[in-house]
C-alpha cells in the first residue's frame, strides 16, 4: 500500500485535535441554521471545514477532498480523497450533547477506505476523550494504543441504530436491543469498541458518514455492507455527495448476516 509521509498526517492530526476542541469552545454560543435539505448547520461546522480542506489543499495538493460542507469539484483520478464530515452528530452537538465528532476518512486511489482521523472530545466513556488515528497501511490507534477489537463479537447482542433506522425497522423478532447515540460515525464504529455492542445498522447517510469509521471496522477485520452482503463502494455518485439508499450494517460477517436476515423494514 501507498503510503502518505507521516510528518504531513501529525499535522492533520494535530488540526483535527485543535478544530474538535475549537468545537467544544463553541458549543454554548451556537447559532443554528437549517440547510436547503432541512438538516442543522452551525458556524462551526463551517469553520472547522474550511480550516481543515485548506490545510488538506496545502499538505496533499494532488488529493482529492470531499466535505459536507463545501461543494468541491471531484478529481476522479487522484492517488487519495480525503472525505470530511466538520462535525458528525450536528443536531446532538446543537443541543449540547457529548455523542459528536470531527471525522475525516481517508481512500486510497482504488478508492478503498485505508485511513481515518476521529475525535470526539466529550465521548466521556474512552475519558478524556475518544481519539482515533489510522494510518494508511498501520494500526488503528485508540488515544494513541493500538485498538484491540473486545472479544465475542460473532455473537448476537446489542445494535447500534441511527434514528431514522429505529423508526423504519420491525425490531419483534431480531432479538436485540437498540442503542442511538445521534451520530453516525460513533453509531458505526460503535461494534469494534464497544464490548456489548455487536453491530450497527444504518439506512441513510452519505460518503462523509462512512469513509472513516468504515477504514477502522476494515482494519479490524469487520466491513460495512448493504442489505445483498456486499461491501459500500465509493463510486462517482456517493463521492459526489448522493445519499446511500437502503440500510447498511456495520460488524463481523457473522453479526451483518445475523441482523440482515432478521431486520425487516417498514
Amino acid at each position: 500500500m501507498r503510503q502518505l509521509p507521516t510528518e504531513q498526517l501529525d499535522r492533520l492530526a494535530k488540526a483535527v485535535n485543535d478544530m474538535a476542541l475549537l468545537a467544544v469552545r463553541l458549543q454554548d454560543e451556537l447559532t443554528v441554521t437549517s440547510k436547503a435539505d432541512g438538516s442543522p448547520v452551525t458556524q462551526a461546522d463551517l469553520t472547522i471545514s474550511g480550516t481543515l480542506i485548506s490545510l488538506i489543499a496545502r499538505l496533499f495538493p494532488e488529493a482529492a477532498i470531499v466535505s459536507e460542507e463545501h461543494d468541491l469539484p471531484l478529481k476522479k483520478d487522484a492517488p487519495w480523497t480525503f472525505v470530511l464530515d466538520p462535525i458528525d452528530g450536528t443536531g446532538v452537538y446543537s443541543d449540547g450533547l457529548p455523542s459528536w465528532c470531527v471525522s475525516l476518512g481517508i481512500l486510497d486511489e482504488d478508492r478503498q477506505p485505508v485511513g481515518a482521523l476521529i475525535d470526539s472530545p466529550r465521548f466521556g466513556v474512552f475519558a478524556p476523550s475518544l481519539f482515533i488515528r489510522l494510518d494508511p497501511g498501520g494500526n488503528a490507534l485508540l488515544n494513541r494504543k493500538v485498538l484491540v477489537l473486545p472479544p465475542g463479537k460473532e455473537g448476537r447482542g446489542q445494535v447500534m441504530a441511527g434514528s431514522d433506522a429505529i423508526r423504519r425497522m420491525k425490531v419483534e423478532d431480531a432479538g436485540c436491543k437498540m442503542r442511538c447515540f445521534g451520530s453516525t460515525v460513533l453509531h458505526m464504529l460503535s461494534p469494534a469498541l464497544i464490548g456489548r455492542i455487536h453491530a450497527s445498522v444504518q439506512t441513510v447517510g452519505y460518503a462523509w458518514d462512512f469513509a472513516a469509521p468504515h477504514a477502522v471496522l476494515r482494519s479490524l477485520g469487520m466491513d460495512i455492507v448493504d442489505q445483498e452482503g456486499k461491501r459500500l463502494v465509493y463510486d462517482d455518485a456517493l463521492l459526489s455527495k448522493e445519499k446511500v439508499k437502503g440500510p447498511l450494517y456495520a460488524g463481523l460477517t457473522s453479526a451483518t448476516d445475523w441482523l440482515r436476515s432478521s431486520l425487516s423494514w417498514r
